[in-house]
């Protein structure tokens, strides 16, 4: 027992953590809900964390019949326009200091999304605590649950997901917990007004328990939790966790270590968008 505990705390592993979410040009996966195109930064923001023993590393992130949108830093392939990123030679790092770009604003999220406890990534110039990418999603068909020409969508396969709607009605913000087969139906759902943005936070964080550390979450949570509660003003919005097959769908992560060890790939994407609701 106390080898395999040995192993298991020695071993190389990578956490993501991202939104799925509905924008004027269609599906994108991220990690900021801001639109990178128009915010005077780089897509700064984080996707990957790792853990683990220091090692040199490679990683791939594939944009599977979509395209990479905006990486940080710059891969030694690919990238921004293409269907995939590589950083070749990652430094990975128990110990150092960041290196941000010439010029960077001293933005609220930046140092949050580094206040984490994982391993240094150095690459170039670059040294962070995190990877960065986005990618636009090739068909919004692929999510278990979504409203497609103002009609719900749902793979029945998920039908069992368990998910959080968010409305205004009345003049006043509810949730309810339910699961996106009674979503499908428009029916089931028990509202609750939402006195406090820590009733959604309790439950999404749930979600994340064995794939997430709390201090990422909390990256993931500070980062979008004005979203969250504001996009439901302009109707019913839910929030559900994408299972890992379907992400696969969408993007796929492949990290080696020098030695070809691999990295065992946690991953935690939500999916925020629109519902239809009674």
């Amino acid at each position: 027992m106390t080898a395999l505990l040995l192993f298991l705390a020695a071993g190389l592993s990578l956490h993501e953590w991202g939104v799925v979410s509905h924008r004027d040009t269609g599906f994108s996966m991220a990690s900021s809900p801001v639109d990178m195109q128009e915010w005077p930064l780089e897509a700064k923001a984080p996707v990957l964390y790792f853990h683990g023993d220091p090692c040199t590393a490679t990683v791939r992130v594939t944009s599977v019949g979509g395209t990479i949108t905006a990486v940080l830093p710059e891969p030694s392939m690919g990238g921004t326009g293409s269907d995939f990123a590589v950083w070749s030679d990652l430094d990975i790092s128990a110990s150092g200091t960041e290196n941000r770009w010439p010029g960077e604003p001293a933005w609220e999220w930046g140092w949050l999304w580094s206040d984490v406890q994982a391993l240094y990534i150095g690459s170039g110039f670059f040294r962070d605590r995190y990877l960065f990418y986005e990618c636009a999603l090739p068909q919004p068909g692929l999510l278990p649950y979504v409203v497609e020409g103002g009609n719900p969508s749902l793979r029945v396969e998920y039908s069992g997901v368990p998910c959080v709607l968010l409305r205004y009605h009345e003049g006043a913000a509810q949730y309810a917990e339910t699961a996106l087969l009674a979503l499908a139906r428009r029916e089931g759902h028990t509202w609750e007004p939402l006195d406090s943005p820590d009733q959604i936070r309790e439950i999404v964080s749930s979600w994340s328990e064995g794939v997430l550390e709390p201090d990422e979450f909390n990256a993931l949570w500070v980062t979008w939790r004005q979203t969250f509660m504001d996009a439901p003003l302009q109707g019913p919005h839910v929030i559900y966790r994408i299972p890992g097959r379907v992400l696969d769908d969408f993007a796929t992560i492949e990290a080696t270590a020098d030695g070809n060890d691999t990295f065992e790939v946690l991953r935690f994407q939500l999916a925020f968008v629109p519902a239809t609701v009674q």
